[in-house]
């Protein structure tokens, strides 16, 4: 899996130099002066990069939430660390007992990432789907560029939070009745 994910790192960064390039040698910058036009490919980069900053997954607050399908609850998401170098997007979804993702909440944080620091607590209503299933559903959650790479955030994992597939966190349930 890790020799996996460093191939396609590397593959990410050749379509990122190669984009960069393209914008840089077909402009007048190249002509003028090589060197600055080196400069410029590195701020393009720059601008690709995957998000830096260490964050935290705490879990929800509360850490087994309640529901009724075609309805709202209250729950608040909790997070440790940041910033990070670019403003991210939080996925939240709601897993079924198939392993699938039967809704989610993805949403921008209240405040931006690149303003975290030690830890982060903010609320949201979610709305059920009206044609949810009753059941128990694990709540996941991750951070992802919207805006650009749409890479994920490796989250680290805190106090009672549990590491997911691609690049999440478990971090609490939801009983639907």
């Amino acid at each position: 899996m890790n020799q996996q994910r460093s191939i396609q790192s590397r593959e990410l960064e050749a379509t990122r130099l190669a984009i960069a390039w393209e914008i840089v040698s077909g402009s007048e910058i190249n002509k003028a002066d090589p060197l600055y036009a080196a400069r410029v490919v590195r701020q393009v980069l720059a601008i690709f990069r995957d998000p830096e900053g260490q964050v935290g997954a705490l879990p929800v607050s509360p850490r087994e939430s309640q529901g009724s399908a075609g309805e709202a609850f209250r729950i608040s998401y909790n997070f440790s660390g940041g910033p990070t170098s670019i403003p991210l997007t939080v996925f939240v979804h709601f897993i079924g007992e198939k392993d699938n993702v039967v809704f989610q909440d993805d949403h921008q944080p209240p405040r931006p990432t690149v303003f975290w620091s030690e830890r982060t607590t903010y609320s949201r209503d979610v709305a059920i789907p009206r044609e949810t299933p009753p059941g128990l559903y694990r709540i996941r959650l991750g951070l992802y560029d919207a805006f650009g790479s749409h890479e994920r955030l490796d989250l680290d994992p805190q106090q009672g939070a549990f590491a997911a597939d691609y690049r999440a966190c478990e971090v609490g349930t939801l009983r639907i009745e």
